[in-house]
C-alpha cells in the first residue's frame, strides 16, 4: 500500500503532510505556486523541476528561496514509492527521501468532442453558463474540461448543476 506517499490534492489532504518532508513534482510554470501552497502545512518543501518540464523564471526562484523552500532543477532518474516513503534518484546519482510526493504535473483539458459539436472554446477549456451548458444548446460540460478550480469535488458540483438543468429542461413529458 503507498499509505499516503503518493499524494494528488494538497488542498484536500495538506493537512495530513503537516510537518513532514514532502517534495512537489512540478513544472517550472505551475511548481512554484503549488509549492508555496504545501508550505503552509509544513516548513521541509522540496520543489523538484526537471530541466525537460521548464525552467523557473527569476522571481518564481527567488519567491521560492525567500519561503525556504529547496529547489531541485536536476532530471530524475527514478521514483520508488515503498512503505517508508518516497526515494527520489537523481540523474546524477544523489538520492532525496521524503515522506510524500504530490506529482503537479498539470492536466490538459479534453474538449475535442465539444469544440467538433460546435461548443466555444477559450484558453483550452469549453465556455459555459451558470447553468453548465455549453454555447451548444442542450450540450453540457463539467470537471476539469470547464474554467474552473481543478478539484473533484469542484466537477461534482458541476454535474449536479447541469443535471439540473437538464431535467428541469425535459418538460411535462418526462417527469
Amino acid at each position: 500500500t503507498l499509505s499516503g506517499r503518493l499524494r494528488w490534492c494538497p488542498i484536500c489532504d495538506g493537512y495530513d503532510v503537516a510537518d513532514r518532508d514532502v517534495a512537489v513534482l512540478s513544472t517550472g510554470k505551475e511548481g512554484a505556486s503549488h509549492s508555496l501552497f504545501l508550505r503552509t502545512y509544513t516548513s521541509r518543501v522540496t520543489l523538484l523541476v526537471e530541466p525537460r518540464n521548464g525552467e523557473l523564471d527569476a522571481a518564481q526562484r527567488h519567491l521560492v528561496r525567500s519561503a525556504g523552500i529547496r529547489l531541485v532543477e536536476e532530471p530524475i532518474g527514478a521514483i520508488k514509492v515503498g512503505p517508508t516513503g518516497v526515494i527520489v534518484h537523481l540523474e546524477g546519482s544523489q538520492e532525496l527521501r521524503f515522506d510524500s510526493l504530490y506529482p503537479m504535473l498539470g492536466s490538459d483539458a479534453r474538449d475535442e468532442l465539444g469544440t467538433a459539436l460546435g461548443a466555444r472554446c477559450a484558453d483550452g477549456e469549453l465556455v459555459v453558463d451558470v447553468h453548465q451548458q455549453t454555447s451548444v444548446p442542450g450540450l453540457y460540460a463539467a470537471g476539469d474540461v470547464v474554467k474552473a478550480l481543478n478539484q473533484m469535488s469542484v466537477g461534482i458540483g458541476h454535474a449536479a448543476i447541469a443535471a439540473t438543468a437538464i431535467h428541469n429542461s425535459l418538460g411535462d413529458d418526462f417527469r
